[in-house]
């Protein structure tokens, strides 16, 4: 299915995407904004009544519906300039911020990593980033309507083998959250109180199913670390002490958009191809001066074998044109 997208996605003109993409990056940005303002009430304040999509956007300040016209992603903000058009309240710099970092995102990958499907579902992947990282920061809180929605979607992006095997995310998912659930146990009982929330295995679950099991122990240091250095600098310029709570999902979700990204640029990600029957992942098809690779899928495990553009003298030339007209769907392998 995925061939398909990345056919339509590479026939349109480069700029043609780069501004559709920033327009609709604004726009979900507006949305994840939405999201990150209610969904915390959806699950802190039981008296709250409305949903994601009910009522329409208004104003804190004065508590007027605010028109579509002053609802235009980011434009409206600098019309505007910062202030509700009725009760001249200011608007938050988080709306603003969140709307351009979401169109980023929407442009920076393809413009980096080029227009594929790969990209296409990063990018996904950076906007659900996005927004638990805001509502943590703000709420302390990792909605369970965002991390299990995206160790869904993380499990279904590698069941066509995008980033991991699904054995090797499933295996991750589950390691992901078993290990931090074990932690936050084992804290409570020695500490007496509560420490890390489950939100935070559910989000490290979330890691697993799209990274994979052998990358979990690098996101759970490399996150770790982060927040050991950020607490330790705030502690000495005395904005925080030991009492306060530090939520973990902004480090992890900054950890897991530099491995994504470093990923990609490893992979040169290109449209991935189906070699006997088989989908072959597309980090295996990372180097650039290979034409041709074969697979094979033995105990669960791909190995990947490239030909390079000329044929090698140790590859037999019926061999090499077998290959050629063969389209690469034989398993006979010439050495690079």
């Amino acid at each position: 299915m995925h061939e398909v997208i990345d056919q339509m996605l590479s026939q349109a003109p480069f700029l043609y995407w780069v501004i559709l993409l920033f327009l609709f990056g604004l726009c979900v940005g507006s949305f994840l904004n939405v999201v990150i303002a209610r969904l915390p009430k959806m699950i802190l304040d039981e008296s709250y009544t409305g949903n994601l999509l009910w009522p329409r956007s208004h104003c804190l300040g004065c508590n007027k519906t605010i028109s579509w016209y002053h609802n235009i992603p980011l434009l409206s903000f600098v019309i505007l300039k910062g202030r509700c058009n009725f009760c001249h309240a200011g608007i938050s710099m988080q709306y603003p911020i969140v709307e351009f970092v979401s169109g980023v995102i929407a442009v920076i990958l393809p413009f980096y990593f080029g227009l594929n499907s790969v990209t296409l579902v990063s990018v996904i992947f950076c906007w659900f980033l996005l927004a638990l990282f805001v509502i943590d920061v703000k709420s302390y809180l990792l909605p369970d309507g965002l991390t299990l929605s995206l160790l869904w979607l993380g499990l279904l992006v590698n069941s066509y083998n995008f980033f991991v095997t699904l054995s090797s995310a499933v295996y991750g998912a589950i390691f992901g959250y078993v290990v931090f659930w074990l932690v936050a146990y084992l804290y409570k009982i020695l500490r007496k109180k509560e420490g890390l929330g489950l939100g935070d295995a559910k989000f490290i679950a979330a890691l697993g199913a799209w990274f994979g099991i052998m990358q979990l122990p690098l996101i759970i240091a490399a996150s770790s670390i982060l927040a050991l250095i950020f607490a330790v600098v705030q502690m000495c310029r005395g904005r925080m002490t030991m009492q306060r709570a530090l939520p973990l999902g902004p480090f992890l979700a900054i950890v897991a958009m530099v491995l994504l990204c470093l990923s990609l640029w490893s992979m040169r990600v290109v449209p991935s191809v189906r070699i006997g029957g088989n989908v072959l992942p597309p980090a295996y098809l990372a180097v650039a001066d290979f034409k041709k690779c074969l697979a094979t899928q033995s105990m669960g495990t791909w190995e990947a074998y490239c030909l390079p553009e000329t044929k090698p003298d140790s590859c037999p030339q019926a061999s090499w044109d077998s290959l050629n007209s063969s389209g690469g769907s034989g398993l006979t392998v010439c050495g690079s």
